[in-house]
């Protein structure tokens, strides 16, 4: 798993208790969905695409760095559909599954950032900020004392050295 799935794995576990499944893959082409999280409280699967992208931005393209079409047609196809299916049976056992592409707010730039929100939700992919997580995390690492985990340790040394 990369860094930014385990900062999103963490979050998911801590601050928004889901059980979660990381790097699943489902076909011959090294597709992965990057984590499967499960709420049974709430009854809701979030299949989820992390992608971090420091220097570049979205496009409406197919590119598979930055376009809007591929990542959509990762979140949204037969095959990643199968497998999850494999993993929790079928969807009559009352779980909505919820299809979450999680990023950068700048990845998104600000002059067309609510236009690319409203894309995603239109193709009903919710869509979840690092800066936000980053900030529950850090929420989170700041009223803890007793945590061990890396992430959170970082978090609280940057806070401290800031």
């Amino acid at each position: 798993m990369e860094a930014n799935e385990e900062i999103v794995n963490l979050w998911l576990q801590k601050c928004k208790l889901f059980f979660t499944l990381p790097d699943i893959k489902y076909n011959s082409f090294n597709s992965a969905i990057d984590i499967l999280a499960v709420n049974l409280n709430e009854s809701i699967i979030w299949d989820i695409e992390v992608k971090f992208k420091s220097r570049i931005t979205i496009a409406h393209n197919k590119s598979k760095e930055q376009g809007f079409e591929h990542f959509v047609s990762q979140l949204i196809n037969n095959n990643r559909e199968n497998k999850i299916t494999d993993i929790i049976g079928k969807s009559d056992k009352g779980f909505k599954i919820i299809k979450t592409f999680i990023t950068t707010k700048r990845f998104f730039t600000k002059k067309k950032f609510d236009y690319w929100v409203e894309q995603f939700k239109y193709n009903g992919i919710n869509v979840v900020f690092f800066d936000d997580i980053i900030n529950d995390l850090s929420t989170l690492a700041k009223n803890s004392t007793k945590e061990n985990d890396v992430i959170l340790q970082t978090l609280r040394l940057y806070k401290q050295f800031a």
